[in-house]
């Protein structure tokens, strides 16, 4: 795998400008709800003067936008044939068409990635990163879904899972560092008598592993992930997904906090898309239709 992975994109209009401050307007100018429950963070409902939709100048003297983002969670951002593919790179590839800008990925460990965009390694990261109030102490972020944790488990539910409540006494796996934990804490203190067992995992090849060995009920995970697996591994024989999404959050963008230029620009660009509905397109493709969102947001989390 390499550390930089081109996507080329060939622009027709020499404009740096992403469209006619008219056009940033959603289709539906009434429509004021974002589908993150909280409703909060700056909707974009105001047209962006054309003269300030354009890209910062260093990004325009380089001609590559740099976007950062973790090769390793299908169907969100991974490696096929030695090309980055995935929802986030098809999102960021849409975006790089309107900004009229090359997209460059580097692919780097997730961890490393507010940190990469806080010092100016890389211009965005786009990676199923949820936006929280933690983050955006080093970060904005243009927030482009609202994802919830799902439960993944053997195919035939031998545990008989019906819910979150259901791994009460139950031993489960999830990948350290994600939302899956905080529901697990939560299911924990709210529901459970006998106690969650966790084996946390860092890679999600082992936390499947578990789960298909039986020596964890369930491995809770992102929606998307958990569809995705179910629908793929072992040709739809290994896993399915039980119950609804839980605990929604916004997954944003990351965009350094001294640059609201670009911040504003991708978020431009990204409701042009939701409009013209290659937004729409893409999570269909990828199975993640439940997690789109009506408009950008900043900062929703």
């Amino acid at each position: 795998m390499t550390t930089s992975l081109r996507a080329k994109i060939l622009v027709a209009s020499a404009s740096l400008s992403v469209l006619a401050a008219a056009t940033w307007l959603v289709a539906d100018a009434n429509e004021e709800s974002h589908t993150h429950p909280k409703g909060v963070g700056i909707p974009r409902k105001i047209a962006l003067p054309t003269d300030d939709a354009q890209l910062p100048e260093r990004i325009l003297e380089r001609g590559v936008l740099r976007v950062g983002t973790d090769l390793s969670y299908a169907p969100m951002e991974f490696v096929r044939d030695g090309r980055a593919v995935g929802l986030d790179i098809d999102i960021a590839k849409a975006l790089g068409r309107k900004l009229g800008i090359e997209v460059d990925f580097v692919d780097s460990g997730f961890a490393t990635l507010v940190p990469a965009v806080d010092s100016g390694a890389i211009d965005l990261a786009v990676s199923s990163m949820t936006d929280t109030r933690k983050r955006q102490k080093k970060v904005d972020f243009v927030d482009y879904l609202a994802i919830g944790t799902s439960i993944l488990t053997r195919r035939g539910n031998p545990h008989h899972l019906t819910s979150l409540d259901d791994l009460c006494g139950k031993t489960i796996t999830l990948l350290p560092g994600t939302d899956a934990h905080d529901v697990a804490d939560k299911t924990q203190k709210a529901k459970c008598e006998s106690p969650i067992k966790v084996l946390p995992r860092t890679k999600e090849p082992y936390a499947l592993a578990l789960v298909h060995a039986d020596r964890a009920a369930a491995y809770l995970t992102d929606l998307p992930a958990a569809r995705y697996k179910a629908r793929t591994s072992g040709d739809g024989k290994d896993f399915e997904v039980i119950g609804k999404q839980a605990e929604t959050h916004p997954w944003g963008i990351a965009v350094h906090k001294d640059e609201p230029r670009l911040r504003d620009a991708v978020a431009g660009a990204l409701d042009v898309i939701i409009a013209n509905g290659e937004y729409g397109r893409i999570l269909a493709k990828w199975g993640a239709e439940q997690g789109a969102v009506k408009h950008a947001v900043i900062n929703g989390g």
